[in-house]
């Protein structure tokens, strides 16, 4: 992927993050760009939106590993965490 296909992505999701596939393509495209920390972090947020906790936690925890720790991208990947945490508590 180009830089120019990866913004156009990056701009749709902005609009639109309810579109799961829009989330997958975007994880596609970071991890094309070597960029996997961001690839994590779309993989988990399209997990999140979609209810799947577990598989949202495990791609946000692998996003902390690769993301700079503080940039907004790490800060997101640990809501997703925190989120999914919560939620297993609420459940029981």
């Amino acid at each position: 992927y180009n830089a120019a296909a990866l913004e156009n992505l990056e701009w749709a999701m902005r609009q639109d993050p309810e579109i799961l596939i829009g989330w997958h393509q975007l994880a596609i495209a970071y991890a094309r760009n070597d960029q996997n920390g961001m690839a994590s972090l779309a993989s988990a947020e399209r997990y999140s939106r979609a209810g799947a906790r577990q598989e949202a936690v495990l791609h946000a925890k692998r996003a902390l590993h690769n993301l700079p720790e503080g940039s907004p991208g790490w800060l997101r990947a640990q809501d997703i965490i925190e989120t999914g945490k919560s939620n297993r508590k609420q459940r029981g």
